[in-house]
């Protein structure tokens, strides 16, 4: 079972990077459609897995429930929808990294029974990860405001 979700996670995080960068052109009014009604779920997961992580401090018994396997499933679902949607080229790193998150948080999940290091400390990294990519996400489809790419300093910006 866990090689088969590390075998499902990683295919999906694979399969993130190239959906997006395949249809990096889309629409950007039919992203806002997709994405407005899924950001507040997004969160809401994000924020239930950082509970969840942060209650097994006090109960670690909590880790091995069988409502944490769920819990992984829906993340390893939300992972697979975002991976699925596609992102105008401005978000598609931000779209990568709260799939890849997603994955992670999952993973995550599903493999804390038994490990050694406490869920909230396995979590933590991913979900700042999530948040600051759906920060992003979230002020573009709420507010229109994409995030600015600048231009690298090339041979013609050096000084010597």
């Amino acid at each position: 079972m866990r090689r088969l979700w590390m075998t499902a996670f990683l295919t999906a995080a694979a399969f993130t990077a190239h959906t997006t960068a395949a249809h990096a052109d889309a629409g950007l009014r039919e992203y806002k459609e997709a994405m407005r009604p899924f950001t507040p779920v997004i969160a809401a997961w994000t924020a239930e897995a950082q509970s969840f992580g942060d209650a097994a401090l006090t109960k670690p018994e909590l880790v091995c429930k069988p409502e944490i396997a769920e819990m992984a499933r829906r993340g390893g679902s939300i992972a697979i929808d975002v991976a699925g949607t596609a992102a105008p080229d401005a978000l598609a790193m931000a779209h990568v990294d709260l799939a890849n998150a997603f994955v992670e948080m999952s993973y995550a999940l599903d493999h804390a029974c038994g490990a050694a290091d406490p869920l909230a400390r396995t979590l933590a990294p991913s979900v700042v990860k999530a948040q600051r990519a759906l920060g992003a996400i979230r002020r573009f489809v709420d507010d229109g405001i994409a995030p600015i790419e600048l231009p690298s300093p090339g041979p013609a910006h050096e000084t010597n």
